[in-house]
């Protein structure tokens, strides 16, 4: 018995844009029962309009229906659905229980009117960006004259108080490097003054840190990548300080007769660091003292803050450390502020479970989607599930959030809070038979960057992960940049480089809608298409250790017999025959991008 269901909340009806609505049908089958065709009937204006609806999501006793509608003047429209089921039509309604009915003049009309302050605008560069995320530390040293004290060479081992000397120079020296790799974004961790050689321990919020250069370099830096079509977006650290800062100092110095004192949240005075803090810390590091944001003075210092760098630096973003810990209000007010200079800032918020209480239209444009990568390395590396439980858990989190919202998500697979991405794959990777040489674990890990590539969302590669470097948690993580091409692994940089290029060249990779096509949990196969207007992307993944033949279903798919697709990395070309691509041969460990059209 198949059931239906539409109800309007965000998951199953929502604004894209001031012209488009998303609009879902949830349909409950048995395993082996789908529905031939369903229909979203809606009416724009006087006229009555038809669209075929296409599948999104996939869970195990269910499938998502989707499809874009272009609402017209007046803002409103009204619909019904139809589902063509065993040779039944099958309506649904307002009024119909999720049995449906196969009495249409009995089904009332759903209604949805569009207003304006429903529409959650996200930047539009961001889908079509391709990030970066430079440890300014270790990245480039660019001037020896600011290096720090006992700066050590190049290449040593990193511990979590050393220094190497990177700055703001190095990464305006190495701008040539990053246009070369295709990058159009990079995010640079913390760069204001502070002890550290991460810099989440701010002194002056105010300040360049020394020892990366100062506010000149700063401004040469976004000019200089403004001019190569890079934008940059900062890491704002609101929620604690260092030890340095100013206003703390003060309190350490001037204890309750300071005038700050209720800048932080102090237990009791005198105010000892150690053996035990008398303040509340992040996390219980004594180093980094929590600011109290709900002081009106200390909001609005850090609202100016974030108002300078904006406007006086050009800058394009903020990626918000913890923001979890700082309460709603000072985000709402942060967003309207970084907004009213310019509205294009992509706001991007550290959130490693859930977003959406960050975005509902009036906080954050994205999240850094730490749910992707958890999925993405449990499926392709781990092996904690099957390829029918990661086309459910990825479809689940599509349906977390707006449409604009995943397109604009900053899908990672690693970053300096975990181990690097080929770290896990080495490491992490049930027990074989045998150990895996490096070149074994970099074929395993190509068919997760290929997901990655053609995944709704902008990509964010963690510097170095593009040559093959290594390093487990914090501070293995953060070595220095492997600038000596001799130990660089040049073929994996280059397969990035084809990546790079060929999603940024299709719009349907940056901005096409997701149809999940195969997923088969014996081969560790899967299969999914992104579509737009007329172009169709259909990316088909081997992540099993055997040689496939594939036959990808395409029934549900608008594409005529015959259809050609040209495969982006190995230029062959197939062809829809009978409702299916065939695949000859996909070696195990591997995928294809195809694409209709010309390359």
């Amino acid at each position: 018995m198949i059931r239906i269901n539409h109800r309007q909340s965000v998951r199953y009806i929502h604004p894209a844009d001031a012209e488009t609505l998303i609009i879902r049908l949830r349909i409950y089958l048995a395993e082996k029962e789908r529905p031939v065709r369903c229909t979203l009937h809606y009416k724009n204006k006087d006229s009555w309009d038809s669209i075929s609806m296409l599948p999104s999501v996939r869970t195990r006793n269910s499938k998502y229906y989707e499809a874009e509608v272009k609402v017209r003047e007046n803002k409103t429209i009204e619909y019904y659905f139809e589902v063509n089921y065993q040779g039944k039509n099958i309506f649904l309604g307002e009024n119909i229980s999720n049995l449906g009915t196969e009495n249409k003049d009995s089904v009332h009309y759903f209604k949805y009117e569009l207003f304006p302050e429903e529409i959650f605008e996200t930047p539009s560069w961001v889908k079509n960006s391709i990030f970066y995320q430079i440890f300014p530390e270790r990245f480039y040293n660019g001037n020896p004259h600011n290096d720090p004290p006992h700066t050590e060479e190049w290449g040593g081992e990193p511990t979590r108080e050393n220094f190497f000397g990177g700055d703001l120079e190095g990464i305006e020296k190495k701008i040539p490097y990053l246009v070369n790799l295709g990058i159009n974004a990079i995010w640079l961790n913390p760069i204001f003054a502070a002890e550290s050689n991460h810099k989440y321990n701010t002194y002056d919020y105010r300040a360049i840190d020394p020892h990366f250069g100062d506010k000149e370099t700063l401004k040469s830096l976004v000019d200089k990548l403004h001019q190569n079509g890079i934008k940059i977006i900062l890491d704002g650290v609101f929620n604690h300080t260092g030890t340095k800062f100013w206003a703390f100092q003060d309190i350490l110095e001037k204890g309750s007769s300071s005038r700050y004192k209720d800048w932080h949240y102090i237990y009791e005075f005198p105010v000892r660091i150690h053996p035990r803090p008398t303040y509340e810390c992040w996390w219980d590091v004594p180093e980094l003292p929590k600011l109290n944001v709900k002081n009106p003075e200390v909001k609005k210092y850090l609202l100016d803050t974030a108002a300078y760098w904006t406007q006086e630096f050009n800058i394009d973003g903020w990626r918000l450390d913890v923001p979890n810990e700082i309460d709603h209000d000072f985000w709402k007010e942060f967003r309207k502020v970084v907004k009213s200079i310019n509205p294009d800032c992509y706001i991007v918020g550290e959130i490693w479970d859930d977003g959406r209480p960050w975005l509902q239209g009036d906080e954050f444009d994205a999240v850094m989607n730490y749910l992707f990568r958890d999925n993405v390395l449990d499926f392709f590396a781990r092996r904690k599930m099957g390829a029918s439980d990661f086309d459910s858990k990825m479809g689940i989190l599509r349906l977390m959030y707006h449409q604009q919202v995943n397109l604009s998500l900053l899908n990672l697979l690693g970053s300096h809070d975990t181990p690097r991405v080929l770290t896990v794959f080495k490491e992490e990777m049930p027990a074989l038979s045998a150990p895996l040489n490096i070149n074994e674990v970099k074929k395993r890990m190509r068919p997760a960057v290929i997901f990655q590539m053609t995944y709704p969302g902008a990509p964010m590669i963690y510097y170095g992960d593009e040559i093959g470097m290594l390093g487990g948690p914090d501070p293995g993580c953060r070595r220095t940049m492997i600038w000596d091409e001799k130990e660089q692994d040049l073929e994996l940089k280059e397969f990035y480089k084809k990546l790079i290029k060929m999603r940024k060249k299709n719009p349907v990779l940056t901005s096409g809608s997701f149809i999940p096509l195969l997923a088969e949990d014996e081969g560790r196969i899967y299969c999914f298409a992104r579509k737009l207007e007329n172009t169709t992307a259909v990316t088909a993944i081997n992540a099993g250790s055997k040689e496939r033949e594939l036959f990808i279903p395409t029934d549900e798919l608008p594409l005529k017999e015959g259809t050609e697709f040209y495969e982006a990395l190995t230029q062959k070309t197939y062809r829809l025959k009978k409702g299916k691509i065939h695949i000859p041969s996909l070696e195990e460990h591997s995928g294809l991008i195809l694409l209709t059209g010309n390359l």
